[in-house]
């Protein structure tokens, strides 16, 4: 009778046991499918990450401009270093006659020479200041950039430094503060939108520390100006070139 019970139990659930050894395997197979998805979808992801990066520092600058801004329409633009097939295109976009590169290079460099290249062959007067790249330097060679930026034969002006965020942002602060009588606490947020951060203090303890000299400088070079206008040479000269 034991025997005849046991039978009927196991009669009565057919799927006792079966349904155990089909669930077990499932997840093996599943796991397999999973593994096998799995490597394409990461290898697209790597190669988007790859593409991303080149696209931002290798094929976007070719094409694109930088950090660019206009300062004052018609009169004076900002921006970073450019290709030269960039630098071709905003020079004849906004006819630039005078680019100051706040950067520039002491011995030979192969980015700064092609940018030389290209002005000389659009005809237009460059100057190199060799600053610092924290936006900081010699305040005598702000003052002539500032001379330079407002000098009507000389406009339209580009000015610009390897990434257009300090040295570029300094001299902007330095048009609107000395030229347009705007205070730091009002200028100083423009530079934000270029990649300048605020926790970069040097520039503001710069500005700080200099503003009155810089200021006191443009003011008497512009008192002069209608007695003694300099020379290309002497201001290349005091530009650092």
């Amino acid at each position: 009778m034991p025997r005849s019970s046991s039978m009927s139990t196991a009669s009565a659930n057919p799927f006792v046991g079966r349904h155990d050894v089909g669930h077990a395997s499932a997840p093996s197979k599943f796991g397999m499918l999973s593994s096998r998805s799995i490597i394409p979808v990461a290898g697209i992801i790597l190669l988007a990450i790859v593409g991303a990066f080149a696209w931002h520092k290798w094929i976007a600058p070719e094409f694109l401009p930088r950090n660019f801004g206009v300062v004052q329409v018609g009169a004076i633009y900002r921006s970073a270093q450019h290709s030269p097939r960039v630098l071709r295109q905003l020079c004849g976009e906004y006819h630039i006659k005078t680019i100051l590169d706040l950067g520039g290079a002491a011995g030979f460099d192969s980015k700064t020479q092609a940018q030389r290249e290209v002005a000389a062959d659009l005809g237009i007067e460059r100057f190199e200041f060799l600053l610092p790249s924290d936006g900081t330097g010699d305040p005598e060679k702000y003052a002539l950039a500032l001379q330079l930026m407002t000098d009507p034969r000389r406009q339209p002006v580009l000015v610009h430094c390897g990434a257009g965020a300090q040295r570029t942002s300094t001299a902007v602060i330095l048009y609107r503060t000395v030229i347009e009588g705007k205070s730091v606490a009002e200028a100083y947020p423009e530079s934000f939108a270029y990649n300048h951060h605020p926790d970069e203090w040097e520039l503001l303890a710069y500005l700080a520390d200099n503003l009155p000299r810089i200021r006191e400088l443009y003011w008497a070079s512009a008192a002069s100006a209608p007695q003694s206008s300099p020379s290309d040479h002497d201001l290349n000269t005091a530009a650092g070139r």
